[in-house]
């Protein structure tokens, strides 16, 4: 019998920050007087991204990105990954961090890549919009995923609340 660890596996919709130690999670958000305990079971999705977001928000530089995606990467490696698809925001940084969203996403991928390459995991990456950021904002972002495209951007994605009044048809 073969061990599951040594199959070749691809980790799709992989979301960045909430794929991030609990540990690393916690030492972001303790910067801000905050902390973060995942119960048994999240008693909404919402209660959920809220979670996330608080995250998100105590993110404040490229290292703690960069320390995410080694993480992410690592603990994939251990699993017998081969390919892996992370999904993230580079708008969601860019003036936080005082730089513009090419830089934010050339940090990230860079990161990842350079994570990836010693064990020769090929990475693709999907950029994400905000269900409940509206119609242009997903417009912006759909066009720099496609902008970046030659860069490995391999899809969009809609993250978040999905609105329920909301149809594109």
């Amino acid at each position: 019998m073969r061990d599951l660890n040594t199959l070749p596996k691809a980790h799709l919709h992989l979301h960045f920050e909430g794929s991030a130690h609990l540990s690393t999670a916690n030492a972001i958000l303790a910067r801000t007087g905050g902390s973060l305990e995942i119960p048994e079971r999240w008693p909404s999705f919402e209660v959920f991204n809220d979670a996330y977001a608080s995250v998100v928000m105590a993110i404040d530089g490229i290292g703690d990105l960069e320390q995410m995606a080694r993480e992410i990467v690592d603990d994939d490696a251990a699993a017998g990954v081969r390919y892996i698809e992370p999904i993230f925001l580079p708008m969601g940084y860019d003036e936080r961090f005082g730089m513009t969203t090419d830089e934010v996403f050339d940090a990230i991928t860079a990161a990842f890549r350079a994570a990836a390459a010693p064990y020769g995991i090929e990475v693709g990456f999907q950029i994400a919009g905000i269900w409940h950021f509206g119609t242009e904002h997903a417009e912006r972002v759909a066009a720099f995923a496609v902008s970046r495209a030659d860069d490995g951007v391999v899809a969009f994605n809609l993250c978040g609340i999905e609105p329920t009044d909301y149809s594109p048809w």
